[in-house]
């Protein structure tokens, strides 16, 4: 979660830069133009993939929206059992 905080810092920066919102010189050190906007790593990840179909496919159930997912389905699995559990209860008495 740090790590993307810090890259939409870095991205920020970069756009201001083009924006030339700090009256920066290109050849100033702080003047990052060899770099494009988008972080190395997301073009990295997008090159392992022959289109976008294939990327979004492959990567969908990872992160927090994987964690979610796994939570939702074991509260699932754990009611379902709770409720077959109280109905075998209910009938036997």
């Amino acid at each position: 979660m740090y790590n993307r905080y810090l890259e939409a810092i870095s991205i920020r920066a970069k756009i201001e830069q083009i924006m030339c919102l700090h009256n920066l010189r290109a050849e100033s050190p702080i003047y990052w133009s060899e770099e494009g906007l988008v972080p190395k790593r997301y073009i990295d990840a997008r090159a392992a993939h022959k289109n976008s179909s294939e990327f979004i496919e492959k990567n969908l159930r990872l992160g927090y929206q994987g964690i979610a997912e796994n939570v939702f389905n074991t509260f699932a699995v754990l009611f379902a059992l709770a409720a077959a559990g109280s109905a075998a209860f209910i009938i036997r008495s």
